[in-house]
């Protein structure tokens, strides 16, 4: 059953990015951005990569990802970057010493993380 729910969201929030996206699009063309058929592409491969982590956490039994997505919305680069990061950091929550795939401590655990540039408790 929560599988079920998971691929209608999923969809759903596939037609959400494109829409929004689009409408960024028509935007950026308004405003004679000279970049927007980057930006466009940019939007979409975020959003499905965004979409996709967020639907293989549903399937774990993990829906924030979802939650996440539907909250931050799609189609302009803060969207992308809170909703990447989000979805980062709430990976590491559920699994930390399986983020990468390997079972070792991360460097970052108890002094300088390599991504904060700074003392860091957490996970990086």
């Amino acid at each position: 059953m929560c599988a079920d729910w998971a691929k209608i969201n999923y969809g759903l929030s596939m037609v959400n990015m494109m829409l929004s996206s689009t409408q960024s699009y028509g935007n950026d063309l308004r405003t004679n951005n000279p970049y927007a058929s980057i930006n466009f592409s940019n939007n979409i491969f975020n959003g499905m990569m965004r979409n996709n982590i967020a639907y293989g956490m549903a399937l774990q039994g993990n829906p924030s990802g979802q939650a996440a997505n539907a909250m931050i919305g799609y189609g302009n680069p803060a969207a992308n970057s809170f909703g990447s990061m989000t979805l980062f950091y709430q990976n590491m929550a559920m699994h930390p010493p399986f983020m990468f795939g390997s079972p070792m401590m991360m460097p970052g655990m108890m002094g300088y993380s390599p991504f904060m540039h700074g003392p860091s408790m957490f996970w990086c």
